[in-house]
């Protein structure tokens, strides 16, 4: 029996791992949306996918995904950890080797959530308990109060201009990550831009499930809106009322960004534990506006 080893994932390794994913997580995700999730060419993405092979056959797989974020002035580089599965079969030296390689990338790493395998190699690796990340879900008839408000939803400018109170760790949400969230071959998206008093804000990116019925939304990423959360919820879930959509989920981190949804009939339905790990010398976070944008939690379960 030869020993696991690395190597970079390709378009031939797609349908062994629809397979894994099955085995891994009991539910399959097809090899069409594999490739859209590992192996875009998508320019400006930092996206790397690799497979764990051992005697000729894929038993494990994990890509990393790199953003940018801005805390205390300094722009910082973050790694998550995409879609890391290993065969149970092959637990043990597989994962070791998924892990050493997967965790140790750009200024420092985020996992959100995990399985208890994984928790139990993140506490080996000196991962701290940073935040919790609840996801909510809302019902879109508290859309249409948004009126007057000073805050519009417009097309898509490129633009993120939020500034977050000092300590707060924000995604940047660079374009080439949205536009290939945005690609999702199973979900239609929106991709728009917030405006407050006429200044951009950032970007709003929704996605909206037609394969249920009634359509469900998502309000995958709102940008740092400081006081003005309620009415940037407002315009996300008007935009998706009118897509169809009866609710909509959404991923908190940040406590006021919760008591607005809560004030809107939100309802968390989940919670998984934020890990974090620095590689480098960077500000120490004070708090986290987390979205899905991070890993691939994004187009799962919409």
């Amino acid at each position: 029996m030869s020993g696991p080893t690395l190597r970079p994932t390709t378009a031939g390794d797609l349908p062994a791992l629809s397979r894994l994913t099955e085995a891994v997580f009991g539910r399959r995700r097809s090899p069409e949306l594999l490739r859209w999730l590992l192996l875009s060419d998508r320019p400006g993405l930092d996206l790397q996918s690799r497979v764990v092979e051992q005697d000729g056959e894929v038993v494990g797989h994990v890509a990393v995904l790199c953003s940018r974020y801005g805390c205390r002035d300094r722009v910082v580089v973050g790694s998550h950890p995409v879609l890391w599965m290993v065969a149970p079969e092959a637990r043990g030296r597989a994962g070791i080797v998924l892990g050493r390689w997967c965790l140790s990338h750009q200024d420092f790493t985020t996992v959100v959530g995990g399985t208890p395998t994984s928790r139990t190699i993140l506490d080996k690796r000196h991962f701290v308990r940073a935040a919790l990340a609840i996801e909510i879900r809302l019902p879109t008839r508290a859309a249409g109060a948004a009126a007057g408000s000073g805050c519009e939803l417009v097309a898509y400018d490129g633009v993120n201009g939020a500034q977050a109170p000092d300590g707060v760790m924000v995604g940047l949400a660079d374009p080439s990550h949205l536009h290939w969230l945005a690609d999702c071959p199973q979900l239609a998206s929106r991709l728009l831009t917030l405006r407050i008093a006429g200044t951009t804000t950032g970007p709003v990116l929704l996605y909206v499930n037609r394969r249920v019925d009634p359509p469900s939304g998502r309000i995958v990423h709102l940008p740092w809106c400081g006081g003005r959360w309620d009415q940037a919820l407002r315009l996300a879930l008007e935009e998706l009322a009118g897509a169809g959509c009866a609710s909509a989920s959404l991923l908190v981190t940040c406590p006021e960004l919760l008591a607005a949804a809560r004030e809107l009939g939100g309802e968390p339905f989940y919670e998984r534990p934020v890990f974090f790990r620095k590689q480098r010398e960077m500000p120490e976070p004070a708090g986290w506006h987390l979205s899905y944008l991070e890993g691939d939690l994004a187009y799962r379960r919409v």
